[in-house]
């Protein structure tokens, strides 16, 4: 997880702190990388991200995906391998602005109709279905957009304020006009079933 610019990295199973106290994203290596770096030339408290995930591909291999907070601008796609030594990515986007035609062109896209500086996003999730393709979940200004990893198309129930989707209606947006997440991820059962967790 991140917060205030820094780093913490945990064991899922035993829940043990992996990364002591947490550190400045700044220091991270593939982070602050000249050129490839979502936190080059940034001070410590100067990098923030706004969402961190990790995007299972049909292949086996991990990508790490990021957005991050450009306070004169709009947000900012960037993208890693998930492994050492985190080779920066074109795909599934390449490093730069989210006012790309995947997230602004379509009406039906998280950043349609915005300023420079109003499109910013405050989850990103992907899901490998069993069919091999790969959906991604992306919440911004409280609604949820559900897109085609691949071809950024929207699928079915996209573009819908949360506070109209019963799951979140009925929970973490119970009594609230209007709605964000702070994070959304989708996570493999031991049974099999999936596990999707939200918070805000």
């Amino acid at each position: 997880m991140t917060s205030r610019g820094r780093l913490w990295e945990y064991d899922v199973r035993t829940g043990a702190m992996l990364v002591d106290g947490g550190v400045a994203l700044a220091t991270v290596p593939h982070l602050a990388a000249p050129g490839t770096g979502v936190c080059a030339g940034r001070a410590d408290a100067g990098c923030v991200l706004e969402t961190r995930t990790f995007r299972v591909e049909p292949d086996g291999g991990v990508t790490e995906a990021i957005t991050a907070s450009d306070l004169t601008a709009s947000g900012t796609a960037w993208s890693y391998e998930a492994f050492p030594p985190h080779t920066p990515l074109s795909t599934p986007l390449p490093n730069g602005s989210l006012l790309t035609a995947r997230y602004s062109l379509l009406s039906s896209a998280p950043c349609y109709g915005l300023n420079p500086n109003e499109c910013h996003f405050q989850t990103q999730a992907f899901l490998l279905l069993g069919n091999g393709d790969t959906l991604e979940f992306v919440t911004s200004a409280g609604k949820l957009f559900i897109l085609d990893a691949v071809t950024g198309s929207a699928q079915a129930d996209s573009n819908r304020k949360l506070s109209e989707i019963p799951r979140f209606r009925d929970t973490v947006c119970a009594g609230r006009a209007e709605c964000r997440l702070r994070s959304h991820s989708f996570t493999t059962a031991p049974d099999g079933g999936l596990v999707e967790s939200f918070s805000d």
